[in-house]
């Protein structure tokens, strides 16, 4: 039975805004069978279609792993290389839901407030007085990004933590949604200074190995080459001083989105984040549900939501994905390409959605 958003707000006062320890009554779980032949097929033609290098995963007969199919696009005459559901991937934006855990968690402590001001950990952004929390984590700051390409590709926190309190703009518009990473980044900073601890330190006791995920930070990767999966796009040729270096490209990409994307994380472990962090808390995301109901762009934490829905996106040149999930039925969907744009993916994800939750499903999302 479906929860009304009334009837989710009485939830969450019942059981704890911010709780996170969750004792709520668990959600209903769809047939473990949740995709039929038809549909894998229509999710391989739709990838064949888009040209896509790719791999989908989604729920299938076993309830803790998902089904993968995948496509493989020709160049030269040659298969390019399948993704590795195993392998680290650039997962950009999706980390924004594991920052979004993190400040969860650290709310529910008491230890941080959506009512905190950027001003007690950043007083020299420009108009930090009148920013909150709560405007960071919904995208509401008034704070646009400066440039989506750092000059370099740093490996220590600190100098992200530099870059980030440098590269904002100001929208003119506070409290309305414009996306920027440097919400995230900022979010980062305050996490590390609450938790007296640096980010890195406190997301990989606090929310890497509790949810037994192997994800790194970029700058941690030891052997870019082996361990990430290399784009298939030429991409990163656009800048002639990086022609032949993919890696570093990607990570001055990497270093304008410190806590929004300078995670790498394998497909079957961001699915097991968004299991065991979000599907199987009902409780969180019935307060997700409550928070990005005011805003213009229903986004809290790290995801659109939808009633009962969640849905992300993410893009680096060359890497593109996005998920959605029907958390009252435990039905997601995930894709994740090295060849795609964020615009191909885009036009890629609504017909994956429809396929998989049919068209006359209650949700789908325009971003």
């Amino acid at each position: 039975m479906l929860i009304t958003r009334k009837c989710g707000i009485m939830l969450v006062v019942a059981c704890s805004l911010a709780s996170s320890a969750l004792t709520c009554p668990t959600t209903v779980h769809a047939d473990s069978n949740t995709i039929t032949e038809a549909q894998q097929q229509q999710l391989r033609q739709a990838l064949k279609k888009s040209h896509a290098n790719a791999i989908i995963l989604v729920n299938g007969k076993r309830a803790n792993q998902p089904m993968v199919i995948s496509n493989q696009i020709k160049q030269k005459g040659k298969r390019a290389k399948a993704i590795d559901p195993d392998r680290l991937f650039p997962i950009a934006s999706f980390q924004k839901s594991m920052t979004g855990i993190a400040v969860e968690q650290l709310l529910h402590e008491k230890k941080l407030f959506l009512t905190t001001s950027l001003a007690m950990y950043c007083p020299n952004v420009r108009t930090a007085k009148q920013i909150r929390v709560q405007q960071l984590i919904t995208h509401t700051s008034g704070l646009a990004d400066s440039n989506d390409m750092a000059h370099k590709n740093w490996h220590k926190q600190s100098n992200l933590m530099d870059y980030t309190q440098h590269n904002y703009d100001l929208t003119g518009k506070p409290n309305q949604w414009h996306y920027a990473n440097v919400n995230y980044g900022f979010l980062a900073i305050i996490i590390g200074k609450v938790s007296h601890q640096s980010y890195y330190s406190y997301m990989k006791k606090n929310v890497l190995q509790p949810y037994h995920l192997k994800a790194k930070f970029y700058s941690q990767v030891t052997d870019k080459k082996k361990q990430i999966t290399p784009s298939i796009d030429i991409s990163y040729q656009k800048d002639p001083h990086e022609k032949g270096h993919p890696w570093r490209y990607l990570g001055r990409e990497v270093a304008t989105e410190y806590g929004a994307g300078d995670i790498m994380c394998s497909p079957n472990d961001y699915w097991r984040f968004v299991n065991r962090a979000l599907l199987s808390q009902p409780t969180r995301l019935i307060r997700y549900e409550h928070y990005a109901a005011g805003n213009d762009t229903p986004y809290y934490a790290g995801l659109y939501i939808h009633p009962h829905e969640i849905h992300t996106n993410a893009s680096y040149d060359g890497y593109s994905a996005t998920m959605y999930s029907d958390w009252i039925h435990h039905k997601t969907i995930m894709v994740f390409s090295n060849n795609l744009s964020h615009k191909q993916m885009r036009s890629l994800a609504p017909v994956v959605y429809r396929i998989y939750y049919g068209s006359n499903h209650k949700g789908g999302f325009a971003y």
